[in-house]
């Protein structure tokens, strides 16, 4: 299979039927990846091509065998009791299973993989220090390998390619100097409708950005244009107090009293509008990208908060976007 071609099947947004993607892997691999994704049609189309056939390998009508490979981060048997996953093709993969643990199980791969991160996009792997290896260990990365690389690669471009010490992480990576924001925030409560007209302009709104925050206090209105533009990233509210030149505990005032709400509920509430434009623009893109290009680390905490903000899962909102 080595010697084969590779074919790889984006299951969120898959190209051509199970027929030809067989036929363009004989001999070799076919990889489908997030295949919970796969939709219904397809998934009968595949179980069909691979029933009866020698157990974990599915054969074209001509070539020779084909080794077929599935991943996912979701529980398939419950997505069978749910009735969102074929039976019968859950019997086809179960041949073999590997489950891989998250990155927090594996401590002991974090230097090596953190080392091998940097030399992909050319960097120098010795670059991190010894107090900046302690606290990529003692991180949680609730988005596993994806989050750790970002993280990592993001320090060497931030610092220059120099050696990575301590005091860069509360500049660069705030989640590893003192724990992870979009953590910890266990609920998205319904804002007052003056904080989603003043927040997050509405199209109509798009044009007179001025008129949408007139009569707040000047820090809060430096502070909202500052938070739309950068809630993807990693943000704390001392970093935006900062960048707003005032208090961090004057800032979380303004929110609460000229806003009726706080930093962490507002910035979690943008997340989610702009997960659910990705989701509505229909990009070509697995639901852990949207939840980690929004800024949400953790796949689990993103679809919870989602689902308790629309009232729908991501997935079936990328269905019905007009619900």
């Amino acid at each position: 299979y080595r010697q084969g071609p590779f074919v790889e099947v984006n299951c969120v947004h898959p190209q051509g039927e199970a027929g030809d993607w067989f036929s363009r892997a004989q001999g070799g691999t076919l990889y489908f990846h997030e295949v919970d994704e796969l939709p219904a049609p397809l998934q009968g189309q595949l179980s069909h091509r691979m029933r009866g056939l020698p157990a974990g390998h599915a054969e074209a009508q001509v070539a020779g065998p084909i080794r077929v490979i599935a991943s996912t981060s979701a529980d398939l048997e419950q997505r069978v009791r749910e009735k969102q996953f074929s039976r019968a093709l859950l019997a086809g993969l179960e041949f073999l299973t590997v489950d891989i643990p998250p990155l927090r199980e594996r401590v002991e791969d974090i230097g090596a993989l953190a080392a091998r991160s940097l030399e992909l996009h050319g960097f120098n792997p010795h670059v991190l220090g010894d107090d900046v290896m302690e606290a990529l260990c003692a991180h949680d990365w609730p988005g596993n390998l994806l989050e750790m690389e970002r993280v990592v690669v993001r320090l060497a471009v931030m610092t220059g390619g120099r050696c990575i010490r301590r005091d860069d992480l509360a500049r660069h990576a705030p989640d590893l100097a003192a724990g992870n924001l979009s953590g910890d925030a266990g609920h998205v409560a319904q804002l007052p409708p003056r904080v989603e007209e003043t927040a997050i302009p509405g199209p109509a709104q798009q044009d007179a950005p001025r008129a949408a925050h007139e009569g707040l206090h000047d820090g809060l209105k430096r502070a909202l244009a500052y938070l739309k533009d950068h809630a993807a990233e990693p943000l704390t509210l001392g970093d935006l107090a900062r960048q707003a030149h005032v208090s961090q505990s004057h800032l979380g005032f303004l929110f609460r009293s000229e806003l009726g709400t706080t930093f962490k509920l507002l910035l979690q509430q943008l997340r989610i509008e702009h997960a659910k434009q990705l989701l509505r623009d229909g990009q070509r893109l697995r639901i852990t990208d949207v939840a980690l290009q929004v800024g949400f680390g953790d796949l689990s905490h993103f679809e919870k908060s989602f689902r308790r903000a629309v009232g729908v899962s991501p997935r079936s909102y990328r269905r019905t976007p007009d619900q």
